[in-house]
């Protein structure tokens, strides 16, 4: 069975964008290739190679997130995307 993924981001300002998802809200700030996440309860920063699809994210900071789980700032993540986002 499958299941449906929706994401939107808007520009906000130059370097801040607004990420709208199923899940709820959050704001990046950065550059391409470089941006801080806020949002669902984390901060987030990720890094990347542009046009490559290929990201570093780092969790930096992370709050209970369910009852009974806490994530530390330790948590890693490595993600490779079959697609890039545009920051146009």
């Amino acid at each position: 069975m499958g299941y449906l993924r929706f994401r939107r981001s808007v520009k906000i300002l130059p370097g801040i964008r607004l990420n709208i998802g199923k899940r709820g809200v959050s704001t990046s700030i950065g550059v391409r290739g470089a941006h801080v996440t806020f949002g669902h309860g984390q901060v987030r920063e990720t890094v990347g190679l542009p046009e490559t699809g290929l990201s570093y994210t780092r969790a930096i900071f992370a709050t209970a997130m369910s009852a009974g789980r806490f994530q530390t700032c330790t948590t890693m993540a490595v993600g490779i995307t079959s697609h890039s986002i545009s920051t146009a």
